[in-house]
Parts: structure tokens; sequence; C-alpha cells
């Protein structure tokens, strides 16, 4: 029983994170990507019923029928990416700090060390939307700086507006968004280790001390 116990629980977490990922494939389409998917979703379900069931329906029927469709489609859509974001800001968006758009398809796995597990938490966190685990950061060969700091270049660069300078106020929700959503070498965080870490990391970002390393995870990200 423990090991079915354990097979559905793996089965139901895949299939939210799955659904999670749909939810922030929906949310980065544009209008018409989305009216056209709506079109191609109210189409093909009376079409097939059409062609196997339905022929002694006229075509006034089956237009009501797809426009009926229609409307449902974009209704369900539109209130489950509303639930999700409304479910996410209360881990994330409330902390002040929104991603920068992010393309899962030119990120370099291989630079940061993430595992597809990471990768899909990472791509949720940067939708907004809760990832369902920690990220993992891993001591790399490339990650010189120190794991912390490694990190508050990634999130300066992935973060709008950065996190250089920050007020008192700004920390301590950045520190938070840090605890929540991110591991080293699969261990939580010492929170009493990121403010002394933030500021040496701020002034030696001020004085150009991890451009090199800017420069690398820049290309890393895709935004060489």
């Amino acid at each position: 029983m423990d090991k079915l116990g354990d097979l559905l629980t793996d089965w139901l977490y895949g299939l939210q994170t799955d659904f999670k990922r749909l939810m922030v494939w929906l949310d980065r389409l544009g209008t018409g990507q989305r009216a056209l998917l709506l079109i191609v979703l109210g189409l093909v379900p009376p079409l097939l019923y059409w062609m196997f069931l339905g022929r002694s329906y006229n075509g006034q029927q089956l237009l009501a029928l797809v426009l009926i469709l229609l409307l449902l489609y974009s209704i369900g859509i539109a209130l489950v990416i509303a639930w999700y974001r409304a479910k996410a800001r209360e881990k994330v968006e409330l902390k002040g700090f929104v991603f920068k758009k992010y393309f899962p398809q030119k990120l370099d796995s291989a630079y940061f060390g993430f595992d597809n597990g990471d990768r899909d938490n990472l791509e949720l966190l940067m939708g907004s939307l809760a990832p369902g685990d920690r990220i993992n950061i891993r001591a790399l060969g490339r990650n010189r700086a120190g794991n912390l700091r490694f990190l508050l270049t990634f999130l300066d660069m992935t973060l709008e507006g950065g996190i250089q300078n920050l007020d008192r106020d700004a920390r301590l929700s950045l520190s938070q968004l840090i605890l929540d959503n991110f591991s080293f070498n699969g261990n939580q965080i010492n929170p009493n280790t990121i403010p002394s870490s933030y500021s040496k990391w701020n002034d030696l970002t001020q004085n150009g001390g991890y451009d090199s390393l800017r420069d690398s995870m820049a290309i890393a990200l895709g935004q060489g």
C-alpha cells in the first residue's frame, strides 16, 4: 500500500506541475494567439461530432454549438489563469518583485547545474507561479563567487529593475524570496548569512567586481 501511495503521489505531483506549466504557457500567449487557440478548440469538437454522429444537424445548429463552446472555453481559460495568478501573488508578487520575461529554451542548464526539476520550478517561479520545490543552487567550478553571491547576481539579472541598492524593507522581502524558493546543494539557506552577503555583493557589484560573472551568466540566460 505504501508503494501504491508513493506512485499515486508522484503521479498527482507530476500532473499538478504539468498543469501549472500549461497555465504559464497560456499566460504568455498574446491576445491573437489565445483567440486562435480558442477557435481551434471550439471548432474541433463540433466537427468531430458532426463527422461521426451529427450529420442530421443543420449549419445553424452547428454554428450555435461552436459559439457556445468558444464562449465556455474563453471563460474557463480566463478563470483558471486568474486563479493561478491570484494564488501566485500570495507567495511571490506580494514581496514586491517581478521576474523578466523568461525563455526556458535559451537557458544553459549545465552552467547553473540545474536538473529537470530545477528547470521546471524555475519556469514556474519566473512565470509568477509558486514552484513545487526549492530551486537548488549547486557548488560548481564557475560558481566561484560563493553560492549566495552567485544567486544574488542571478536574481539581479532576472528581476525587473535588479536588486542593487535596496532599502531595508526591500532587503527583507528579497531574503524571504530567497528562503522560500532556493536552496544550496539541497540544504536550506541560513537566513543569518543573507544580510552581510548582500552588502558585500552590492558593494562589489557597484565597483565591477562581478563583471566577468555577469557576462558569462548573461550568455547562460540567453541575454547575451
